[in-house]
């Protein structure tokens, strides 16, 4: 089994006993498939950088877990049909322990533009 990172992100509307049973769900989907969880991080609610399907942020969390290889694709499928997950993005966990998957600022905020110039024109 390989080691992977997956990120949920729970519509924002849910409740904090409604957050916790769609988490409670995704997990025990992949407990389902034969996959170990190692790890869950809930992030917290955080904006987008722009709205999807007419929503402004969602609940992130962070799972890090062991699942066979040829479970991956049914195990997304699942969560597309399940109305209380919002996004799921999967990847393959490094072998460094440090994170591939990057998380928004608060409200969609990027650090990365303080090394830009101006606007209007200036460097």
């Amino acid at each position: 089994m390989k080691k992977y990172e997956i990120m949920f992100i729970f519509p924002e509307a849910l409740k904090d006993e409604a957050l916790a049973a769609a988490l409670t769900k995704a997990q025990e989907e992949i407990k389902r498939v034969g996959g170990e969880i190692e790890n869950v991080t809930q992030l917290g609610k955080r904006g987008f950088a722009r709205a999807m399907k007419k929503k402004e942020a969602g609940y992130y969390v962070l799972a890090v877990v062991r699942l066979p290889a040829d479970q991956i694709a049914p195990l997304q499928a699942k969560y597309r049909l399940d109305e209380g997950i919002f996004r799921v993005q999967v990847v393959e966990a490094p072998a460094s322990g440090s994170s591939k998957i990057t998380v928004p600022g608060e409200y969609g905020e990027r650090s990365d533009r303080s090394d830009r110039g101006e606007r209007d024109g200036q460097p």
